[in-house]
């Protein structure tokens, strides 16, 4: 069976995205005004062809080893959704200034959806740990601690106490460390990690700890300096099912989703 890589998979899916949104970019540039009924077939027609490509092509395409990026893959087709409505939503007649209006509304879904598709790996063919190795991913997790120059950021909606022994006894107290998660109960998240947390946070110089919600946290990351890496299972349960680590992207626009959840987030504890 041929398999593909991730950066043919890439490929592919900008010209399936270019595939949905040609007719309506096109009608929009001709010298002939479209009627709302052109607008409302072409949102149909569209919608259909989005809920299509969600289930088929597009789910190979936000799984990455054994990690199914939900939420970046759930976005494509809300906002190809929501633009098929809009085009059948547009009141009669259409005139020029409904033109004009929804050429930037069509530019700015385009934009949105690039940046959900920059935000896979495309540069490395993960590589799939077996189960029942939890000591060599933790080691390689441990490995990419080590090199933080400035800062160590976890996401991790399921992080539990033994982050702290097992990936910061050994690092600079001048590291920058954010660890985000969910509130959690007694055995993950805060629920968990609340004890260690204060003490962390008197001795590293910047430190916080950070709650988000469950639903903004679907994808497992962590951010070194500037370089993400995806962490497929949570860090916790590395090793115990077969896993996939390694470097992700690193765009501008990822490292700004995740900036958005610090910025967003309550701090639970800080230096």
């Amino acid at each position: 069976m041929t398999t593909t890589t991730k950066q043919e998979q890439y490929s592919r899916a900008l010209m399936h995205l270019g595939y949905i949104l040609r007719p309506v970019e096109e009608m929009l540039i001709c010298d002939t005004i479209p009627d709302v009924k052109e607008l409302s077939l072409l949102g149909s027609k569209l919608s259909a062809e989005a809920q299509q490509w969600y289930l088929g092509e597009l789910t190979t395409f936000f799984t990455v080893g054994t990690t199914h990026m939900r939420q970046s893959h759930k976005i494509v087709l809300l906002k190809l959704s929501e633009l098929g409505n809009t085009l059948q939503r547009f009141p009669s007649p259409f005139t020029p200034l409904h033109r004009v209006a929804l050429k930037e509304v069509v530019a700015s879904f385009r934009a949105e959806i690039l940046d959900e598709l920059n935000r896979v790996p495309t540069d490395y063919d993960p590589e799939i740990i077996p189960p029942n190795m939890p000591f060599t991913v933790s080691l390689k997790i441990s490995d990419a601690i080590i090199t933080a120059q400035k800062r160590i950021h976890v996401f991790d909606r399921y992080l539990d106490d033994t982050f702290f022994p097992l990936y910061l006894r050994h690092v600079e107290r001048t590291r920058e460390i954010r660890l985000i998660t969910t509130q959690g109960n007694s055995t993950f998240g805060i629920g968990n990690v609340n004890t260690l947390a204060i003490k962390a946070a008197a001795e590293f110089i910047d430190f916080q700890l950070i709650q988000v919600l469950p639903v903004d946290l679907h994808d497992r990351n962590l951010r070194i300096d500037n370089q993400c890496y995806y962490l497929g299972p949570s860090v916790k349960d590395a090793g115990k099912s077969p896993a996939n680590f390694g470097p992700g992207t690193s765009t501008q626009s990822s490292n700004a989703v995740l900036d958005d959840l610090i910025t967003n987030g309550i701090i639970v504890h800080s230096s």
